[in-house]
């Protein structure tokens, strides 16, 4: 496993994250009509700085952004979206690392700990077991402001889906998805990406599989 101190010196790495997705949060807003500016406004932020290889962004700029795209394009849903759009290339170094894990649990122990340079210190990601019903995966903790807090779930769990399928190459068809607030009135966009288990109002934010999955060997190990 890659040493975190060679591969990130600087502790200030763990309050930003990585604008390769605001790029993509602007571009599905721009597909709206909603020009860069309007979008980084508040912030010091402009395309070249944020399109820099290897760049990242400020958590306050980052929230600002979010912020300004939802207000915007008036999208609760909007986290669903980027969160498809993440693939293992948007996760740069560290979505090299997650494929050359053995399988899904040392993947996502992998996420876990170098999970706040993906997410910024705002969120706490842990590892969920339940061994009765043979489920595990990820939960999530965040504290993050009023306006974005659902929209910090969703792109997590959204973008979370996407890599564990990217990862193993084929359809979850057994994912369980808790939510800690009210359902939408339109649930249709949840459905689509984790099927029909998703529970709102939950005492905690969980994304669960089958824990036979944990052991199922990644082709691209």
């Amino acid at each position: 496993m890659p040493n975190k101190g060679h591969l990130w010196p600087n502790n200030l790495m763990e309050s930003s994250i990585p604008s390769q997705y605001l790029l993509i949060l602007i571009a599905l807003a721009g597909e709206q009509g909603y020009s860069m500016a309007s979008l980084c406004e508040g912030t010091a932020l402009s395309l070249d700085k944020l399109s820099s290889p290897g760049s990242r962004v400020e958590e306050n700029e980052a929230d600002r952004i979010i912020a300004n795209a939802l207000i915007a394009t008036g999208d609760p849903s909007l986290g669903l979206a980027v969160g498809q759009q993440l693939n293992l290339g948007a996760h740069a170094v560290i979505g090299q690392t997650f494929m050359a894990c053995a399988d899904l649990a040392e993947a996502l122990e992998t996420l876990v700990r170098y999970g706040p340079l993906l997410t910024g210190s705002t969120a706490q990601l842990s590892r969920y077991e339940d061994p009765g019903h043979d489920r595990a995966g990820l939960m999530l903790s965040l504290d993050s402001p009023s306006l974005s807090t659902r929209y910090s779930h969703e792109v997590f769990f959204s973008a979370a889906q996407k890599t564990i399928s990217d990862l193993l190459q084929m359809p979850i068809t057994d994912l369980e998805i808790h939510l800690p607030y009210p359902s939408p009135a339109d649930i249709t966009p949840f459905i689509r990406i984790f099927g029909d288990k998703v529970q709102f109002n939950a005492d905690r934010a969980i994304l669960s599989l089958p824990g036979s999955l944990m052991r199922h060997p990644l082709p691209t190990s």
